[in-house]
């Protein structure tokens, strides 16, 4: 009966359908459990990301809210932020189930890639790209 649940470093990625609205949209709550000085650094970097997001227009992103008091836990609220769930492969999984098929893999190289040019031109940085980090969205 524990709700699904995906755990990082520094947060919890809880994904749950929206019941409040009239689509049936996944919601994902990633709550964050660090110390009060991450939390407020959280706070500002979140607020940064969003206006970037909005102002660069960039295809690789969901829009997100960020929430002071995300979840109460034994009486202390967490922050997190709600943004929409998207369902995929890890780069890794990807990688294993199409590992027969170059084209495909020579797309995802040129795609990434783009990414990465797309990232450095707007002057940002994922900053936790990894095999078991990505979400890859080229199925």
């Amino acid at each position: 009966g524990l709700a699904e649940y995906y755990k990082g470093t520094f947060c919890v990625a809880l994904p749950m359908t929206a019941v409040d609205t009239k689509s049936s949209k996944k919601l994902c709550y990633r709550i964050w459990y660090i110390d009060d000085y991450e939390n407020r650094r959280f706070k500002e970097i979140c607020a940064s990301v969003s206006e970037m997001i909005a102002s660069q227009k960039l295809n690789y992103f969901v829009s997100y809210q960020y929430l002071p008091k995300a979840i109460q836990v034994n009486g202390i609220a967490l922050p997190g932020v709600k943004m929409e769930w998207i369902d995929g492969l890890t780069l890794d999984q990807w990688l294993i189930k199409n590992r027969g098929n170059v084209k495909s893999i020579k797309k995802l190289a040129a795609d990434f890639l783009q990414m990465c040019k797309d990232f450095s031109k707007a002057g940002i940085a994922h900053g936790d790209l990894s095999n078991s980090n990505t979400y890859s969205v080229f199925m």
